[in-house]
């Protein structure tokens, strides 16, 4: 009995589910290499812009907590004494906040504190305080909240008794105030007390104090606007001085308003920047609308006097955006340099799946399935694959950043996984059938070839332009944002594809001179191998973007790792830098450390507030008193980048130790050079003769630009007829440190270390989270390629067997016959992995400065190159990995019987 059931054929046209299902399961483990290098891709896609944002966030906060009140934005109105002084001056003040409060932008007013009113009045004289001139100001602050204190002894201060005269009348009414209970103990006043207090003219004043007080809250915003009211200023030295303030009420605000004028009181309204409250991305926003009101481009309804605006805010926060948009720039180089290596990979994975099923693809089009369906059927597995791997890296970035990325910075990821494995699978299926073309319009070689030409120059030309850009704009190339100006950021992707496609153009011609070279040497191996050698234009392509991208990081990495270590000892000056306030200076011990086992310290002594006279000269500046012969020993004693740099600054140092009977020598910045003149401050004065220009101090001398005078201090003191306490010292040698506190035991001194700086600057949010970027990209970049490695020596794993089995057929030994295979993987890698580092090399050089790397740092000059020594065994590492790569891949196919083989022959 026969069956009447015929073979199901498919219909043309359908798509094969059940054989794409079946190719699935036997290729499962290309898919899952895949699957990986797309989790991989969408995970860095997602997760560092996230990073850089919350990290910009961070560093936004840190500057402004860090510069203390220079971010305050300080409304200053003038007091309308035309009329003389004002009974109801506290209440007109709340008024006129009222109006500054309401004229407040409220984006900016969203992360300011509630505002600190206050009215100080001129410095008067008053006495002795503390062994020190004192000085002191009557005080008048209001807040919302207080300021709270607690009061340890008497009341807050009343009105004068009797009726308040604002003409002053025939005398000046006492004045009640009240100090804290450490500016009470320092002057040693209870309360009750009377305080000695002179008028600007010189006459006593009637000041008497009502109570004692300690604060409640220690950070209230009110001692954060008058210091001096809770704790007592003292400046010791030659300019020593001990700064009070003496705070009045409402009630007791009149008096002193009477007593202070005509000289005027000065009223402000200040807002502290909550550093909490700020994020980086509406922080230039606020920078912006600070600028306005500190330019009067934003005014106030008040009637009067116009109030003048002051705040450092905007420019602390533009220097924080600045870091943030090097660093966006740094890790958008490499970003994208990782995107488009992951890239190429999923070339290499969709090229072996496809050779894999050429013998497929040729029968579904035998079939007659149209090349659409083919492509159908390939999109629709890739597409599986990029969903869940794109899913796993979504995820694993929203759990490590905190938060769902959107998806704009994942999708155009996604959507370049999918485009290789359909079109290479197109492609082959379409050369399994060969249209036939009619006689006399076969297209010619020449002109496809000028086109093919025409398009490398212009990837050369484009890939020029981006570097020549992206050198000359640096940073600006990336406005804080991952993807803007791609191709810009993208240059040393660009210039490694042009690279690569240069080593694919140049093969033939290396094979031939390979071969030719071969040819002298005995033995087949050589000769063989360099027939056999090709590297297939993806795989090149992939393995030198892959090389450059893991040389740019860890070269970049190492840099900024030196840089940081540089920075310590250019930001320190030495192993340690300590200072001190102390009217004698440092103690004995810690100058008695030079030369002492090896110890090499320099001291320092600056005198603030000193004055500059000469012929058309008269200027404020600063002394700087320092050991010019220590201090040079001390620059030969300090490692340094630029030995250059530290010969220029001995050398000038050395100009101001020569002694000079008619003037003390000294170097001057910021002041013309050659100017004679004299030097006074208090007391003191002395001749002196500018010699040259001062070269640049170490930063714990607090200089902040100001004209300075660099003079040797014995030489100032020699001139003076005392010495000149120093107030500063840097010590490098063995134990510097523990030594250099032993020294200290019990003195008031603050010490910086290298060691601390250092930690702290690594320890920071930026320098943090770069490093990682950094670290990671090394690691990704040389795993890409050992992963392209891999890829490759699979994807001509079936017909390197046979190669080396027909070798084997034809008389050569197994050994060598499997090293002419291996060669002919791992010599493509090497070569390729070699141009890869020699481009990453070269690129990182022009990067250093272009990427503002200083930044990053923490130092004041651009780091040096630094090149990590095992970067260089990458090439090499690539060549083993090929050799074991082959040695795998053929393992399945060396046990096919040789009969075929010599059958074929």
């Amino acid at each position: 009995m026969t069956s009447d059931r015929r073979p199901v054929t498919p219909r043309p046209g359908l798509l094969p589910w059940r054989g794409l299902l079946r190719q699935s399961r036997r290729d499962l483990v290309p898919l899952v290499v895949g699957l990986m290098v797309v989790a991989a891709s969408a995970f860095l896609a997602a997760v560092v812009p996230q990073a850089l944002a919350a990290v910009a966030t961070s560093v936004v906060q840190d500057a402004v907590a860090a510069s203390d009140q220079s971010t305050d934005v300080v409304v200053t109105v003038r007091l309308d004494s035309s009329y003389g002084p004002n009974a109801e001056i506290a209440a007109a003040s709340a008024w006129v906040g009222s109006r500054i409060e309401a004229g407040m932008p409220a984006d900016l007013r969203s992360v300011l504190a509630p505002p600190v009113t206050a009215l100080v009045g001129p410095e008067l004289k008053a006495g002795t305080i503390g062994g020190r001139p004192g000085r002191v100001r009557f005080v008048y602050v209001s807040s919302a909240a207080g300021p709270a204190l607690d009061w340890v002894e008497g009341r807050a201060p009343a009105a004068a008794k009797g009726e308040f005269d604002p003409s002053g009348g025939d005398g000046l009414p006492p004045v009640e105030v009240a100090v804290s209970q450490e500016t009470a103990e320092l002057i040693g006043v209870h309360a009750g007390s009377p305080l000695t207090v002179q008028s600007s003219h010189g006459e006593p004043l009637d000041v008497r104090l009502s109570g004692v007080y300690r604060p409640a809250d220690p950070v209230d915003d009110a001692w954060h606007v008058a210091p001096t009211l809770l704790k007592p200023q003292l400046v010791d030295g030659s300019a020593a001085v001990a700064a009070v303030g003496l705070m009045v009420s409402a009630e007791s605000l009149p008096a002193a308003q009477l007593i202070s004028f005509p000289t005027e009181m000065t009223r402000t309204f200040t807002y502290r920047a909550v550093a909490s409250k700020l994020d980086a991305g509406r922080a230039e926003a606020l920078a912006t609308q600070a600028r306005a009101l500190a330019a009067g481009r934003a005014t106030f309804d008040i009637a009067g006097s116009q109030p003048v605006v002051y705040t450092n805010f905007d420019a602390v926060v533009d220097a924080a955006l600045a870091r943030m948009a090097a660093a966006s720039a740094q890790a958008s180089v490499l970003l994208l340099g990782l995107l488009a290596t992951a890239v190429l990979v999923e070339l290499l994975v969709a090229g072996l799946l496809v050779e894999r099923r050429a013998a497929v693809l040729v029968q579904w089009r035998a079939r007659g399935a149209s090349l659409l369906v083919v492509a159908v059927a390939n999109l629709a597995e890739a597409a599986v694959v990029t969903a869940v791997g794109g899913g796993i890296g979504v995820v694993a970035a929203a759990l490590v950043a905190g938060g769902v990325p959107p998806l704009a910075r994942v999708l155009p990821m996604l959507a370049a996984a999918l485009v290789p494995q359909p079109v290479l699978a197109v492609r082959a299926a379409a050369g399994s059938i060969r249209p036939v073309r009619a006689s006399g319009r076969r297209r010619p070689v020449s002109a496809a070839t000028a086109r093919r030409v025409a398009a490398e120059m212009m990837a050369g030309l484009v890939a020029a332009a981006a570097l020549a850009t992206l050198i000359a704009r640096g940073v600006t190339a990336s406005a804080g944002s991952v993807w803007s100006d791609v191709v810009v950021l993208a240059a040393p992707v660009l210039v490694a594809l042009v690279a690569a496609l240069g080593l694919v153009r140049a093969q033939p011609r290396a094979a031939a001179l390979a071969r030719s070279l071969a040819a002298r040497r005995p033995g087949a191996v050589p000769l063989l191998a360099a027939a056999r050698v090709r590297g297939e234009a993806f795989s090149v392509a992939a393995l030198v973007v892959a090389c450059t991208m893991a040389a740019i990081a860890t070269t970049v990495s190492g840099t900024v790792m030196a840089g940081q270590v540089d920075a310590a000892w250019d930001a320190v000056g030495a192993e340690a830098a300590v200072s001190t306030n102390a009217v004698d200076g440092l103690p004995a011990a810690v100058t008695k450390l030079d030369g002492d086992a090896g110890l090499t310290l320099a001291t320092a002594a600056v005198i603030p507030g000193a004055q500059l006279l000469g012929p058309g000269l008269d200027r404020s500046v600063t002394v700087v008193a320092m050991d010019a012969e220590a201090f040079g020993r001390l620059l030969a004693a300090t490692p340094s980048t630029d030995r250059s740099s530290s010969d220029d600054r001995a050398a000038a140092l050395a100009l101001i130790a020569a002694p000079n009977p008619a003037a003390v020598p000294v170097l001057v910045a910021g002041l013309s050079d050659g100017a004679a003149g004299i030097v006074r401050w208090g007391e003191e004065r002395v001749d002196v003769q500018a010699l040259g220009a001062a070269p640049t101090l170490p930063p714990q001398l607090g200089l902040t630009g100001q004209p300075t005078v660099l003079a040797d201090r014995a030489l100032l003191g020699r001139a003076l007829g005392h010495e000149v306490a120093a107030s500063h010292a840097w010590v490098v040698g063995p134990r510097a440190v523990p030594r250099l506190e032993e020294a200290l035991a019990g003195a008031d001194a603050q010490v910086t270390t290298r060691e601390g700086w250092l930690a702290a600057q690594a320890d920071a949010p930026l320098p943090r989270a770069l490093g990682w970027l950094f670290a990671g990209a090394s690691v990704a970049g040389a795993l890409l390629a050992g992963l392209a490695v891999v890829l490759m020596a699979a994807s001509g794993a079936k017909e390197r067997t046979r190669a080396a089995a027909r070798l084997r057929v034809v008389g050569m030994p197994g050994t060598a016959a499997r090293r002419v295979v291996w060669l002919e993987a791992a010599v493509p890698a090497v070569l390729a992995g070699a141009v890869g580092l020699a481009v990453g090399m070269c690129l990182s050089g022009s990067l250093v400065v272009a990427l503002d790397l200083k930044s990053v740092t923490g130092g004041r000059q651009a780091p040096h190159l630094v090149v990590a020594w095992w970067v260089l065994a990458l090439p090499v590492v690539l060549g083993v990995l090929a050799r074991v790569a082959v040695g795998v891949a053929g393992l399945r196919s060396r046990r096919e019987p040789l009969g075929p083989l010599v059958r074929g022959y």
